[in-house]
């Protein structure tokens, strides 16, 4: 007898399978906020390089996020704080915290606040500011990478670039 009720189980659960086509898979990858999840490391920062005091720590800087929760490092100071997607990459960081140390700075904080769309092109997350252009704010790589070596990018699409807070936006007179 149970012969016979195990192929008719499988027929039964292979062909429940076939109906409705209109029922998107549960793991179509269409959700922006499961792509996001997990580490991401600084690939470009539209307007913001790093200086020479801050590439010696600049290989520790690192971005996670975990389900409205994010983690960072600027490279050396610890920094938290909470956001919201949805599923279609509309974005907004709620909360952050950060201690305040001299390092690679990597404006993390910065290019979350002004972002207000992400999405993931391969191994490559891209934060996005809306406007009547929008303007791409920063990428980030699931790899490890070295400091960038080349200065800002003169045709940059955000006007007034990137800097973290504590940075002023004019050299210091000489």
């Amino acid at each position: 007898m149970n012969r016979v009720i195990w192929p008719v189980v499988a027929a039964v659960l292979v062909l429940g399978g076939c109906g409705d086509e209109s029922v998107a898979p549960a793991s179509s990858g269409g959700d922006v906020r499961d792509q996001v999840a997990g580490t991401w490391y600084p690939l470009e920062i539209a307007g913001w390089t790093v200086s020479d005091f801050g590439r010696s720590s600049y290989g520790k800087a690192y971005l996670r996020f975990d389900d409205g929760d994010w983690k960072a490092s600027d490279g050396c100071n610890g920094q938290r704080g909470t956001y919201d997607l949805t599923a279609e990459g509309a974005f907004g960081m709620e909360s952050a915290a950060s201690t305040e140390t001299g390092c690679a700075n990597v404006p993390h904080v910065d290019v979350m606040g002004r972002a207000t769309q992400v999405r993931v092109d391969g191994d490559t997350l891209v934060f996005e500011a809306s406007g009547e252009h929008p303007s791409e704010l920063a990428r980030y790589t699931r790899e490890k990478n070295p400091p960038p070596t080349s200065t800002p990018s003169a045709t940059s699409s955000v006007a007034d670039g990137i800097r973290k807070r504590t940075e002023a936006s004019t050299p210091p007179p000489p």
